[in-house]
């Protein structure tokens, strides 16, 4: 396999985004920047830090910004309600793998912004695809339920805790932090709970 034809590894972003708010897309033309500000309170709260902190992601030398959004397969059912639960999640599943990405206008996605739904988070993660490296967003809407695949492709990306700048794997880690306490509070109370 040639080096053009190896895959490359996706480094997901869900310890420090999953379950954020993307409050704004700051873009500056001139410096050729686009700056994702996203708001993550139960991290600000964990590290003690003051609750206007926000996470920014500068990408550099943005070439291409882009939106998709998602179009369901028509032959899609509704599971029986007799199906168990991981049966007919498995069928939403196959239904939704038949499903596509379609592309959207950006600035009616920027526009999408501007309102007062708040636009989470739910997916992340950075692939290098040589020689731009993309930043890849599944955010979801409130209320309006719209799905939104956002696509950045530059440079590269700096990311900043409040005015601090980090490395990557520094920001991975401050975000693992909240998980691996979550995950320890899970299961010191499990075994409260057992008998």
């Amino acid at each position: 396999m040639s080096d053009k034809a190896k895959k490359t590894e996706a480094i997901y972003l869900w310890d420090c985004l999953h379950g954020g708010t993307l409050e704004k897309l700051r873009s500056d033309l001139m410096a050729r920047t686009l700056t994702l500000v996203v708001d993550s309170s139960y991290h600000w709260e964990f590290h003690k830090l003051p609750a206007d902190t926000r996470f920014q992601i500068v990408g550099e030398n943005v070439r291409i910004a882009e939106t998709f959004g998602f179009e369901p397969w028509l032959g899609a059912t509704e599971p029986s309600r007799e199906l168990p639960w991981k049966d007919a999640e498995k069928h939403r599943h196959q239904d939704s793998e038949k499903g596509r990405l379609i592309s959207t206008d950006w600035n009616a996605f920027l526009a999408a912004m501007e309102t007062d739904e708040d636009h989470e988070i739910l997916e992340a993660k950075l692939t290098d695809s040589q020689p731009l490296v993309v930043l890849e967003l599944g955010v979801y809407s409130y209320p309006n339920s719209n799905w939104y695949t956002v696509k950045i492709h530059a440079d590269h990306f700096r990311y900043h805790v409040g005015e601090r700048e980090l490395s990557l794997e520094a920001f991975q880690e401050f975000g693992s932090k909240y998980w691996q306490a979550f995950g320890d509070r899970s299961r010191t109370q499990e075994t409260q709970i057992e008998p």
